[in-house]
């Protein structure tokens, strides 16, 4: 490959961002919880989200922290 690139899935790609630094993800998450008012959403509800669209192991290490 001449971009040396290489393709993963969204939950690998956010697995090796809580790897490379959780906090940051887990601001993020909680980022995303605080826009949402209408209707209000909290972390949970963000992690809820996430794992239906495919995201189950990303979940699970944010959940297990």
């Amino acid at each position: 490959m001449p971009w040396d690139i290489e393709a993963k899935s969204p939950d690998d790609f956010v697995l090796d961002q809580i790897d490379l630094d959780g906090r940051v993800v887990w601001a993020c998450v909680q980022q995303i919880a605080d826009s949402r008012i209408s209707p209000p959403e909290t972390v949970d509800d963000v992690l809820d989200a996430l794992e239906k669209a495919g995201l189950v192991e990303s979940v699970a290490a944010l959940r297990a922290g």
